[in-house]
């Protein structure tokens, strides 16, 4: 669900969320301030055992009070900065938090939560139950700031955020494993041992160094060179674990970064408006810099050759 005050009238704006946002969905009180017009918007995503929202908003102090905790829930909720600052209230305690840092509240009972400066943020609810069986203890970082030091949260904070920005999971099985994973870095993030963290540290952290290293990749497949050893600098991992998490997929790192590159060039072909360029430009782009070998690579990938797969791209338009 994505919801967004640009689509009401500027008048109208503040009631309408206080009414959806803040009674129906969140229960709870929006006190706006300052001189800017008040705007906010969220995108929303539940799965099994975790609720995720990413959002931006115009200053405000988002209020729990006591009326409000009859019809509460007994949820935790991480509340992660990606722009602006943020400030906590809860339990006679306070925290400020800069981007990439964390805080942690409970949604049964009083607090105060207020995002300044264009602030954009990322949050997740877990029931306090099940938080308390991965993370036993959890309870002494409340409203405390979760440095953005940690990895985990780093990784936990890209991961969710990958996933709210997602279509649609309409799977079971994938929305079941998506969530386990977000629970395991929730785990790494807020307990330093126990079971939970064990099984955390073969599941979530791993499936989460997985997508950064990917991404990694595909973000410098225009590097001709680009090795096992430069993503593993970059994600401050060793270059065997690189090639391990990726072995685990049934690839190995120069399969993967082949498959990449060849899967680039053969969009950019199927790009008309990319036709005016010429083939081998636009595998040098994707990093390959022996135009005989990518020419045999993508024949046999494809069954067909760069400029077969272009004609007949522009011919079935």
């Amino acid at each position: 669900m994505h919801l967004s005050t640009m689509s009401v009238p500027p008048r109208d704006r503040l009631g309408t969320w206080l009414e959806f946002y803040g009674h129906k969905l969140f229960n709870l009180e929006i006190e706006p301030f300052g001189d800017e017009p008040f705007r906010a918007e969220v995108t929303l995503r539940s799965l099994p055992g975790v609720s995720l929202s990413t959002g931006a908003r115009s200053n405000a102090h988002y209020r729990i009070r006591r009326q409000h905790l009859k019809n509460a829930g007994d949820m935790v909720m991480l509340i992660a900065v990606l722009a602006g600052r943020g400030h906590s209230v809860q339990r006679n305690r306070e925290a400020l938090t800069l981007p990439g840092q964390a805080v942690m509240m409970l949604t049964s009972e009083p607090a105060i939560h207020t995002l300044v400066d264009s602030g954009r943020y990322l949050s997740l609810y877990v029931p306090r139950a099940v938080l308390a069986s991965i993370a036993p203890g959890f309870d002494r970082l409340l409203v405390s700031s979760i440095d953005a030091g940690r990895e985990s949260l780093r990784l936990l904070i890209g991961y969710a955020g990958m996933i709210n920005n997602a279509g649609a999971l309409a799977s079971p099985e994938l929305q079941l494993g998506l969530a386990a994973h977000i629970q395991d870095l929730l785990a790494l993030t807020l307990a330093d041992s126990g079971e939970a963290v064990e099984i955390a540290r073969g599941r979530g952290l791993r499936a989460a160094r997985l997508k950064a290293i990917k991404g990694d990749v595909a973000a410098n497949l225009h590097l001709p060179g680009l090795s096992a050893e430069d993503v593993a600098r970059r994600q401050g991992v060793t270059p065997d674990y690189v090639r391990k998490l990726l072995r685990g997929q049934g690839t190995s790192f120069a399969d993967y970064l082949l498959e990449l590159r060849l899967l680039s060039v053969h969009r950019a072909l199927c790009d008309p408006r990319l036709a005016a360029v010429e083939v081998g430009a636009i595998a040098y782009d994707a990093g390959f810099a022996d135009i005989s070998y990518f020419n045999r690579r993508f024949r046999h990938r494809f069954g067909a050759t760069p400029t077969d797969v272009r004609q007949a791209a522009l011919a079935a338009r």
